[in-house]
């Protein structure tokens, strides 16, 4: 019968949940009945039904550990945002992870808070403003025609044409 309590039949269906029995009630005497009992959830609420062995499933302690501490993910960087059918969304790349994820906001904002805000304020400010490049120095426009180094626009053109000797 404890193998049974261990390894329920495959027509049974359970809850992931974890509770953990807060009362076991034995009936008196040589009943027939079997021992009922109060369950209570991990925040130590009583549920306020009675349970047979049947209704439970034994939980190997290792298989607590991993219900009590799920598989935490490091955010790395949150890229971009989105609202779909008024629902926000961000664009998380999480450390070791190949792609981004759109996750909910307020899963994002519940565990990295800090990151959440500086993005924000990343894009309230808008992409940082490139530095403009300085201007290269403005030449003068040269004017038609032939000058010589030492030439002043101003002054009168001489002809550097030889004349023909008759």
């Amino acid at each position: 019968m404890a193998n049974d309590f261990e390894h329920p039949s495959n027509n049974i269906s359970y809850s992931r949940e974890v509770f953990k029995i807060a009362k076991v009630r034995i009936p008196k005497g040589e009943s027939a009945l079997q021992p009922s009992y109060r369950i209570e959830d991990d925040e130590g609420e009583e549920v306020k039904e009675n349970y047979y062995h049947n209704d439970l499933r034994k939980v190997n302690e290792n298989i607590l550990v991993k219900v009590d501490q799920p598989e935490l993910f490091i955010v790395q960087k949150i890229i971009d945002d989105k609202t779909v059918d008024r629902r926000r969304f961000l664009l998380v790349k999480f450390k070791d992870e190949k792609q981004a994820i759109w996750q909910p906001f307020e899963v994002i904002q519940k565990d990295v808070p800090k990151m959440v805000k500086q993005y924000l304020d990343r894009k309230k400010l808008g992409p940082k403003p490139k530095k403009p490049e300085p201007e290269p120095p403005k030449q003068a426009s040269k004017p038609k025609g032939r000058q010589t180094a030492n030439s002043n626009k101003d002054a009168p053109r001489r002809s550097t044409r030889l004349a023909n000797k008759k």
